[in-house]
C-alpha cells in the first residue's frame, strides 16, 4: 500500500474498494478454516486421525465451492459491483483489472486456508508463519518490479500490484501443499480421505455456515459503511484504506491468539478437559489485551509520521490522524473480542460469534456512520 500510495490518492482508492471485495471473499474462506481448525483439534484431542483427515477434504471441497461461486460473481459483475459502492468512474477504470486479478487469486488461498488450518490445528503455527515470510518477500518484490518498473521490468502500476498478489498466492498454494506431503500424516489428504469424508460433510457444514454467516453480515456491513464513506470523495476512502492497513498491525495479535485459543479449546474438549479448555480461552483473552494496548498506545502516539510513510498526499495525511486515533482506542477491545471468538469457534460454538457480529454492525456500525455523515 505504501508503494501505490505513490501513484496517488486514485490509486489507493481503487486498492480500497477492491479490498472490500477481497475481503469478502477471504473471509469466508477464513470462516471454513475455523471449522476446519474446529473439528480436527477435537479429532486430535480425541487421538481419531483419520477424522482429521476427513474434516480437512470436507473443508477443501467447501470452500473451493465457495471460491468458485465468489470468482464467477466478481469477474462478470466487476463494474456493477464498483458501482454498487459508489466508486467514481476514474476510481472505478483504475480498479478493474486490479479487482479481476486480486479476485481471481481467492481461488488458490481456497486450498491454500484449509491446509494452513489443518497445522495450526495440530500446533504448528510455525510452517505457516515461514512459508507467509516466503510469499511477503516474493509480493514485496513483484510489487517493487511491476508497479514502477524497476531493474528492467516494465512499469505496470495497479495491474503490476494486481499480479503480485496472484503469482505471490500461487507461491503461497504451493508452499502449503509441499509441507503438507512431507509433513505429518494426519495432514496428508487423499481421494480415500474426500470418499470416506462424505458423511462428516453435514457436521462439517453445520459449524461452517455460521462462521461464513458472521463473516458475510461483518464484511457487508464494512461495505456499506465504506459506501457511505464513498460521498465524501477519494481522499476519505484513500485515507480509510491506509488507515485500515496500518492499524491492522495492532489487531493481528487478537487474530493470532485467537487461532491459539481456538486450536487449544479445540484439542482439550476433544480430551475431554473442560476446565483446561475454559482456562486456555481466557488466559489468550488476557494476553489479547494486554498485546492490544501497548500497540494501540504506539498508533495513536505515531500516527502522523507512521501515515507520512504511506502517502505524500497532505490531504490523506490530514484525514488520517484523526482516523488513526479513534481505530487504535477501539483496538484493546477488539483484541478480546477476535480472541473470545476464536475460542468459542474452538469449542464449536459459531452462532454467538454469528450474534455478535449482527448486533455491533447492525445495531451500532452501519447506522451510526450514516447518522454521522448526515451532519
Amino acid at each position: 500500500i505504501a508503494m501505490v500510495g505513490r501513484l496517488g490518492r486514485d490509486a489507493v482508492a481503487a486498492v480500497g474498494y477492491t479490498t472490500q471485495f477481497l475481503n469478502l471473499a477471504q473471509s469466508v474462506m477464513f470462516a471454513v478454516g475455523a471449522a476446519c481448525v474446529a473439528m480436527m483439534a477435537r479429532a486430535v484431542g480425541a487421538r481419531a486421525p483419520e477424522r482429521a483427515r476427513q474434516a480437512l477434504a470436507d473443508s477443501l471441497l467447501i470452500s473451493a465451492a465457495l471460491a468458485a461461486v465468489f470468482t464467477a460473481v466478481d469477474l462478470t459483475f466487476s463494474h456493477e459491483l464498483l458501482d454498487l459502492l459508489g466508486a467514481e468512474a476514474a476510481v472505478r477504470d483504475a480498479a478493474i483489472p486490479y479487482f479481476r486479478l486480486s479476485l481471481g487469486a481467492t481461488l488458490l488461498l481456497a486450498v491454500s486456508i484449509p491446509i494452513e488450518s489443518a497445522f495450526r490445528s495440530v500446533r504448528d503455527t510455525r510452517t505457516p508463519m515461514l512459508i507467509a515470510v516466503v510469499v511477503t518477500v516474493v509480493k514485496t518484490g513483484l510489487n517493487y518490479l511491476l508497479i514502477f518498473g524497476n531493474l528492467g521490468a516494465p512499469r505496470l502500476e495497479l495491474v503490476g500490484a494486481g499480479l503480485a498478489t496472484f503469482l505471490s498466492q500461487g507461491v503461497a498454494l504451493g508452499g502449503f501443499v509441499y509441507a503438507a506431503a512431507r509433513g505429518a500424516p494426519i495432514l496428508r489428504v487423499g481421494l480415500r480421505d474426500l470418499r470416506a469424508s462424505l458423511p462428516l460433510l453435514p457436521e462439517v457444514t453445520r459449524i461452517a455456515l455460521p462462521a461464513v454467516g458472521e463473516r458475510v453480515i461483518l464484511n457487508v456491513a464494512i461495505m456499506t459503511y465504506f459506501a457511505v464513506l464513498g460521498q465524501f470523495g477519494s481522499v476519505a476512502i484513500a485515507a480509510y484504506t491506509i488507515g485500515t492497513r496500518l492499524l491492522s498491525f495492532s489487531w493481528i495479535p487478537g487474530t493470532g491468539f485467537s487461532v491459539a485459543a481456538a486450536t487449544l479449546v479445540g484439542q482439550s474438549l476433544g480430551g475431554g478437559d473442560a476446565k483446561a479448555a475454559e482456562g486456555a480461552g481466557w488466559r489468550a483473552a488476557r494476553l489479547a489485551l494486554g498485546v492490544s494496548i501497548v500497540l494501540g498506545i504506539t498508533f495513536a502516539l505515531l500516527r502522523v509520521p507512521i501515515a507520512r510513510v504511506f502517502t505524500s498526499d497532505a490531504g490523506v495525511v490530514a484525514a488520517l490522524g484523526p482516523f488513526m486515533l479513534m481505530l487504535a482506542l477501539a483496538q484493546p477491545p477488539m483484541g478480546v473480542h477476535f480472541t473470545l471468538g476464536g475460542a468459542l469457534r474452538g469449542a464449536g460454538d459459531t452462532w454467538t460469534p454469528l450474534v455478535a457480529a449482527f448486533l455491533g454492525n447492525w445495531a451500532f456500525r452501519v447506522p451510526l456512520a450514516w447518522l454521522f455523515s448526515q451532519g
